[in-house]
């Protein structure tokens, strides 16, 4: 109950402050093996129950097949969901002329009348999606609290190990913030989600998918998350469009 409270309400500039430092000490206690893995879904479930701002506008459009950064009214409101709620399974989507994957978890007693907030979690370089599920514990703290989770799949990069494009030698090189984009838009065609209400988060090279994602899908996605992030310059510029 605490957490759908916490979903509802603005996050202040004290909170942001507080989140920051949080994020940053938890990043140095994880590398040093300080934290378990577990504590890491338990920190980004704490980050869960404060944010959420309400101000992102939205429009009713739905593209796909390029970036769109504008919120979208969400077309699955009213409509079956495509699996059993309280379950995990992979979708699969073209983004970029490629086939790409993502497991999507539909937390226990959704209804398609209410609209979820969503989280999405990106695996480290070598992880996998369903790794990432399991390391952070994200589907059950989804079921008790209430929100749809998201874990990308990413490719392989020129050294053979999966990743994001976000920077780096050895990282794929492909349009993932279209993967985002166009990922986002079939959730939102599937389920009932908030697009105020969507949030990032990652770890190491997710991390730095997820800050990426803040600087070019900062319209669309509330609120950031990023532990133990692996950091490179943008190419082009980094233009969030509003506050992040």
């Amino acid at each position: 109950m605490a957490m759908r409270r916490g979903l509802r309400r603005a996050l202040g500039a004290g909170a942001i402050v507080a989140l920051i430092a949080g994020v940053v000490a938890f990043s140095f206690a994880f590398d040093a093996g300080a934290i378990s893995v577990g504590a890491f879904g338990a920190t980004i479930g704490s980050f869960l129950s404060g944010v959420g701002n309400g101000r992102l506008p939205v429009t009713s459009a739905y593209v796909g097949g390029q970036v769109n950064n504008t919120p979208q009214v969400s077309p699955g409101c009213g409509r079956a969901a495509p699996f059993a709620a309280g379950n995990s399974e992979y979708e699969y989507i073209a983004a970029g002329g490629l086939s790409r994957a993502f497991l999507l978890h539909i937390p226990t007693g959704y209804q398609s009348s209410r609209a979820y907030p969503l989280l999405l979690s990106f695996h480290g370089t070598g992880s996998t999606a369903a790794n990432m599920q399991r390391m952070t514990g994200f589907s059950t703290l989804a079921d008790q609290a209430g929100f749809v989770v998201a874990y990308p799949q990413g490719v392989r990069g020129p050294y053979g190990a999966t990743g994001w494009s976000s920077g780096g030698r050895g990282h794929p090189t492909l349009n993932d913030t279209l993967f985002v984009s166009d990922m986002l838009n079939t959730i939102q065609a599937r389920l009932c989600i908030n697009p105020r209400h969507i949030y990032a988060s990652g770890f190491s090279n997710g991390g730095g998918m997820t800050w990426m994602l803040s600087c070019m899908l900062a319209r669309r996605i509330a609120a950031f998350a990023s532990v133990s992030g692996s950091y490179y310059p943008v190419k082009g510029s980094c233009e969030p469009g509003r506050a992040v």
